[in-house]
């Protein structure tokens, strides 16, 4: 029982954390696009992307995939038979999110540096603390799947014929 509950604990906690992280940056980037101009931040989260006070139109909506990890993980709360099957397909897939994040905005990041450290020495780019959250969701996803306790099939009393 106390399995359980931990369980359901690290789950709901996963949960809360992946959609808090999604509001949080994801990435930032302080940069000027040319030596006489000012310093602009740009700041990506899992909902929006923000250049400089001007919000970009066409964001890459990163959050729909947590949200949608969020939710599986919700189903397998409330679907007790398969909790720990659906845990796992939810924290699989905050896993893969995850990952799709760290290869894509590591290379936007990697971009910027190359292309304009010569125009500004100073550019500052680096991940936000939203992918520190994630990362902490999934870590405390997996725990919670492994925590959850299985329970065996009860095997017929009576063997079925053929």
């Amino acid at each position: 029982m106390i399995r359980r509950i931990a369980s359901i604990g690290a789950l709901v906690g996963a949960a809360g954390l992946a959609l808090f992280g999604t509001t949080r940056p994801l990435s930032h980037l302080s940069i000027a696009l040319t030596p006489d101009e000012p310093r602009k931040d740009f700041i990506t989260t899992g909902w929006r992307t923000d250049f400089a006070g001007t919000v970009d139109q066409h964001s890459p909506l990163f959050g729909v995939p947590v949200a949608v990890a969020v939710l599986v993980i919700a189903v397998a709360l409330a679907w007790p038979r398969q909790t720990k099957r659906l845990a796992f397909a939810g924290s699989a897939l905050l896993a893969g999110v995850l990952g799709m994040l760290l290869v894509y905005l590591g290379n936007a990041i990697r971009f910027h540096r190359e292309g304009n450290l010569a125009i500004d020495p100073g550019l500052q780019a680096g991940f936000g603390d939203g992918v520190w959250f994630l990362a902490s969701a999934l870590l405390i996803a997996v725990l919670g799947t492994v925590l959850h306790p299985t329970r065996a099939r009860r095997a017929s009393p009576v063997p079925r014929a053929p």
